[in-house]
């Protein structure tokens, strides 16, 4: 579409990087906080403990396994790392 509007004479407005919302903001903290929190020794369950909601830690074992709590403290986790280890380019670029 861009080659397009060149070759016919068109100008079409720059692409403009994504703005940060204060709700990616917080969620972009989270990761790196609990980045942070793995790098210091914590579990998972102290990681949603600490960053989503604190009966996480008094959770039996078996609600434990299957809970969401558990997956979104990993993602938290492992996307972290990743921004950690250069997925913070992504920011700039507008992703």
């Amino acid at each position: 579409m861009r080659f397009s509007s060149v070759v016919l004479g068109f100008s079409l407005p720059t692409r403009h990087p994504r703005r940060i919302t204060q709700t990616r903001h917080r969620w972009l903290l989270l990761r790196l906080h609990a980045y942070d929190l793995r790098q210091a020794g914590a579990s998972q369950r102290q990681i949603a403990s600490l960053l989503l909601d604190p009966a996480a830690m008094t959770m039996p074992d078996g609600i434990w396994g299957d809970s969401a709590l558990r997956a979104m403290a990993r993602a938290l986790r492992d996307e972290g790392s990743a921004l950690v280890h250069g997925g913070y380019v992504t920011l700039l670029d507008g992703s």
